[in-house]
């Protein structure tokens, strides 16, 4: 992480906005394009290396999908447009892990236009809207057991007071983070 830009974005806050989800469901319908692709699958003996290779490679091929959409999810406060991009994942974007040996990796588009992702799905999408709204994040990827590699990825969104806010889809709260062991920040 570089220090030099820790904790700080060139967001402008947009009018405050009251939209109802079913809005921004509409929204996203139409500023969201349609990907060609419907996800990259990788299937042979790769490790999480190869994986995060992946989605750094997806992120910046495919960020700009969401440009439009994000200016309308904006809040009047970074804090707010944080909140109501979990939501809006978190309510409209069914979580279903992938199957043993394969992962999928999803561009943004493909995960609204399929409305099904797993973590890395959620992860793209977030971090697509926030690049798009210059507010500074970083892909976390966590692991739990220390025996074990990283297993899960979120988003995580430096503060100026040092902190950071966490926002990941498989939570059951906004800025609720797990208990790591393993960490590896992109």
């Amino acid at each position: 992480m570089d220090s030099a830009n820790h904790g700080h974005c060139s967001f402008v806050p947009s009018m405050a906005r009251t939209l109802k989800n079913n809005q921004l469901i509409n929204i996203a319908y139409l500023t969201i394009p349609k990907d060609k692709r419907i996800e990259e699958t990788i299937n042979w003996n790769g490790d999480t290396n190869d994986i995060i290779k992946e989605i750094v490679r997806t992120d910046a091929a495919d960020y700009r999908q969401t440009e439009k959409f994000a200016q309308r999810i904006a809040g009047p406060t970074i804090a707010h447009t944080l909140e109501n991009l979990w939501k809006f994942i978190k309510y409209n974007v069914h979580y279903l892990v992938d199957e043993l040996g394969i992962q999928k990796i999803k561009s943004p588009s493909s995960v609204w236009h399929t409305r099904i992702c797993d973590c890395k799905g959620y992860a793209l999408f977030v971090h697509s809207v926030l690049k798009n709204l210059k507010i500074v994040s970083h892909f976390k990827f966590a692991g739990y057991d220390e025996l074990r590699d990283v297993t899960h990825v979120y988003i995580i969104v430096p503060q100026k007071n040092g902190g950071y806010t966490t926002i990941d889809g498989c939570m059951p709260g906004f800025n609720i983070e797990k208990p790591t062991t393993k960490i590896i920040l992109i």
